[in-house]
């Protein structure tokens, strides 16, 4: 519907049924074939799941944060902050496939990878959470130097930011939730505060 659809707007009904049927069965195989990766990692899948998301989510939320909350972003930076966010995330991806965790019963040893992959290796062995904190701080200061040594954003533009609304949907949107909407969303993030440090 993304992109099929408005690549082909006048496809009928069914033609865009039979193109969901083909992209969900591209993605299930992609999923299938994923596997044997996920297996060359090493890690529980809680751990995989957290590792990867780790790696692509400081260039997203950066993006997210400062198109939202700081006027002063601007495209240029975005696009060029996202790119080395992503590529530093799909980096660390790529040196954990090839490398992987050192193991012992017959697998390389650390000292034998350390001579194959030298710096690699080193930067393959800060844990994934140090890592992703690191991509995060770099996207932070690339989007605010690009932004501040790049033209600022004409006023129409910022329509969309936390700046850009009228008193009118300001008022909207606080009339749209009430202390029962607090409550429940206190609830749902104490729960998932204890799955968090019951699996610590």
């Amino acid at each position: 519907m993304d992109f099929y659809q408005k690549w082909h707007p006048t496809a009928s009904g069914r033609t865009q049924v039979f193109v969901g049927r083909i992209a969900t069965g591209v993605i299930v195989l992609v999923g299938i074939l994923w596997i044997p990766v996920m297996k060359t990692l090493g890690k529980n899948l809680y751990e995989y799941l957290q590792s990867v998301q780790g790696y692509m989510s400081p260039a997203i939320a950066v993006l997210f944060v400062a198109g939202i909350f700081w006027k002063r972003t601007t495209a240029p930076a975005a696009f060029w902050s996202f790119l080395v966010g992503a590529f530093g995330g799909f980096f660390r991806l790529g040196l954990d496939l090839l490398i992987g965790r050192p193991l012992k019963d017959g697998h390389a040893t650390a000292e034998m990878l350390q001579v194959q992959y030298g710096f690699l290796f080193n930067l393959q062995q800060i844990h994934w959470l140090y890592y992703a904190e690191g991509l995060l701080i770099v996207t932070v200061l690339l989007i605010v130097v690009l932004s501040l040594l790049t033209k600022a954003p004409a006023k129409e533009t910022i329509v969309y930011t936390a700046y850009g609304a009228t008193p009118e949907e300001k008022a909207a949107t606080r009339a749209s939730w009430d202390v029962w909407d607090v409550v429940h969303t206190v609830i749902i993030l104490g729960i998932v505060a204890v799955f968090y440090f019951s699996f610590w």
